[in-house]
């Protein structure tokens, strides 16, 4: 279960989403699945058994954070986007003590955006999930 603070967090990106991108901006999903870890978390993750983002999904996660904050161009992480994946990741990582983790993109386009981040916890089979996706209307 994500706490009050990372709720908090999360709502915090949208808003600031919405101020960015009135005609659209960050929304997010987040599932919990109990023992469902095992057939839920995606089989091309599954070479990433590490409590850590790879590289590749850090930046992933980044650009879409930095999307969503207003920066629609964006092709690459920067330091702001990458702090701002780092703090939501810790957040997460507190509250739910995953122990494999990876991000898989959304198809986009110029107007859409999104990733989703896998979280599984092995000591009791449960899954999670956290989709972030943008849009402008």
């Amino acid at each position: 279960m994500l706490s009050t603070a990372t709720v908090r967090a999360l709502d915090e990106l949208a808003q600031r989403s919405r101020a960015a991108h009135p005609e659209g901006g960050l929304l997010y999903t987040f599932v919990e699945a109990a023992d469902q870890s095992h057939s839920m978390f995606p089989k091309q993750l599954a070479g990433q058994r590490s409590a850590e983002l790879a590289d590749d999904g850090r930046a992933m996660l980044a650009v879409v954070l930095s999307k969503s904050l207003g920066h629609l161009g964006c092709t690459e992480a920067d330091g702001e986007s990458l702090a701002l994946a780092d703090d939501l990741m810790q957040r997460l990582r507190e509250d739910l003590a995953f122990t494999s983790v990876g991000t898989v993109p959304d198809d986009g386009d110029d107007y859409c955006w999104g990733a989703t981040v896998h979280m599984a916890r092995e000591s009791d089979n449960r899954y999670f999930s956290l989709t972030l996706w943008g849009s402008i209307d």
